[in-house]
């Protein structure tokens, strides 16, 4: 319900991806997949962390299945970024050549394929190149369509990692580092032609097991460091930063211009926490083809029934198979949290959040 800081929770916006009334967007029953998607002519989406794991297949997704224009694969390393770059234009060459329809039956795109996908340097863990970053696609491009913050990294069960400004490394790259990349493309996304324009949270479901952010300590200075308990805090702020978004938008009369989502997008065999090696045991043990479980990123960016503040996460327990609605976290709707995380990240990057 309502609080006193302007938060609904039970309504979570109104506004569909394109416009549309709700009732005119909602599916009949089924399994969200690619032949869902929307037409995507002429859009532009950002990814980051986009040349491995779920960034590389959500960017895969969206060349091969949607009429997209140009996915921008936002990544910290130029060699990799350029490897998954030249991957997924191989395999639009190849479906060009056999000339079938998407799954959705429109026709795929008529852009060229090595056209339709970029690169971007971005490190998310050094806060001074995030502007760069920003300039430089701005340099590029007028707007951007959707943004999908997808990079991320897990230190389950390693020691404690730092980014170049000294942040715990995953409070420091999954929330920090999107948190001011978000703030410095923000004009770019309010300039999409496509309105309303899509940021989108890429969460996980462990941010249930979080507690709660200790604001006495977000970088494990003085607590005794727990890696698994500092991965789920830091995509707890994923979700507490949709919601504070979602605020400032509507509070700057926005909400029409641009939505915000989260989304969980499952248990993929990723290299998210290659540096514990229990994660990696557990991907390669019990972790799903990413490719399979890639449709919940792409349904949280392009879905138009979704609306600002929705979060999403795989239908069978939570970790499998296709997206579905779901309800975040008792402690990720807290506006106290909300609140004292949006204060403290403008604290730490000593700049006010762009909206």
């Amino acid at each position: 319900g309502s609080s006193g800081s302007g938060f609904d929770f039970s309504r979570h916006g109104s506004v569909c991806l394109n416009g549309w009334p709700s009732w005119a967007c909602a599916r009949m029953g089924g399994d969200y997949g690619y032949a869902d998607m929307p037409d995507l002519k002429r859009r532009r989406i950002l990814i980051t962390g986009g040349n491995s794991g779920f960034g590389l297949e959500t960017a895969r997704g969206l060349i091969l299945n949607s009429n997209c224009d140009l996915v921008i694969l936002a990544c910290r390393n130029k060699a990799r970024a350029e490897a998954a770059a030249r991957s997924i234009v191989s395999a639009a060459v190849a479906q060009a050549s056999k000339g079938e329809r998407l799954p959705n039956g429109l026709e795929i795109s008529t852009v060229p394929p090595k056209q339709r996908v970029e690169i971007l340097i971005l490190d998310l863990g050094d806060l001074d190149q995030i502007p760069q970053a920003a300039e430089e696609l701005r340099s590029r491009h007028k707007s951007i369509d959707i943004l999908i913050n997808n990079a991320g990294v897990a230190c389950f069960f390693s020691k404690k990692l730092v980014t170049k400004q000294g942040h715990e490394l995953q409070f420091g790259t999954n929330h920090l580092g999107h948190f001011k990349f978000t703030s410095h493309v923000m004009d770019l996304l309010k300039r999409s032609e496509f309105k309303p324009a899509r940021v989108v949270s890429v969460s996980s479901v462990a941010h249930e097991f979080s507690k709660g952010l200790d604001f006495t300590d977000l970088d494990w200075e003085s607590r005794r460091f727990r890696g698994a308990v500092a991965y789920a805090d830091s995509k707890l702020a994923n979700v507490l930063f949709m919601y504070g978004l979602q605020k400032r938008l509507a509070a700057a009369g926005l909400s029409e211009v641009v939505t915000v989502v989260a989304a969980h997008p499952g248990f993929g065999a990723t290299d998210i926490g290659r540096h514990s090696c229990a994660a990696w045991l557990a991907n390669k043990l019990c972790a799903a083809s990413i490719a399979k479980v890639a449709i919940n990123e792409v349904r949280a960016a392009v879905d138009p029934t979704l609306r600002s503040g929705d979060y999403t996460n795989p239908k069978r327990w939570k970790l499998y198979g296709p997206p579905v609605k779901a309800r975040t976290a008792e402690i990720a709707r807290d506006p106290e949290q909300c609140e004292s995380l949006w204060e403290r990240s403008e604290k730490i990057l000593q700049e006010p959040f762009k909206v």
